[in-house]
């Protein structure tokens, strides 16, 4: 999927429609652990990650995808939403900064997951981390944003 992506021109990358899965779920997801390495490459590295169900696939806002994986499979862990992130920027953007103009990727992220993910925010973040609800009082959506997104900005 990498390579259906845009290359970045310089180290600063608007992010425009691309390939999108469009309902990446748990359901959705599954974890080869023996898998056969193909001929381009003489080692597995490790578990495979494939997707299912390409029905809602098309052209869109790969952030999207990010947020259904994030909030929807990772459940907003902190330390495995970084690791997934870190994984996908390295595979997919390398070193390049992402922008959506003058919004910061935990803005979208934070819109995305109040349209479409809003009941993980609410049952995940609020019911197993006593620290948002202190940062909700005290920051509102923007102290919320920061707390489980800022990492995307990083």
């Amino acid at each position: 999927m990498a390579n259906l992506l845009p290359k970045a021109a310089n180290s600063t990358t608007r992010i425009g429609p691309s390939l999108i899965h469009g309902d990446f779920l748990m359901q959705n997801v599954v974890i080869a652990t023996d898998c056969v390495t193909s001929k381009q490459s003489s080692s597995s590295n490790g578990p495979r990650l494939a997707l299912l169900d390409f029905a809602d696939a098309g052209h869109g806002d790969r952030m999207l995808d990010i947020v259904h994986l994030l909030a929807g499979c990772l459940k907003l862990d902190p330390t495995l939403s970084k690791e997934a992130w870190l994984a996908y920027r390295s595979v997919v953007v390398g070193n390049t900064t992402l922008c959506y103009g003058e919004y910061p990727l935990s803005y979208i992220a934070m819109c995305y997951c109040l349209l479409h993910e809003e009941d993980l925010v609410i049952q995940e973040a609020f019911r197993n981390n006593k620290s948002v609800l202190k940062v909700a009082r005290e920051g509102g959506l923007k102290g919320i944003q920061q707390f489980l997104w800022d990492f995307l900005d990083e």
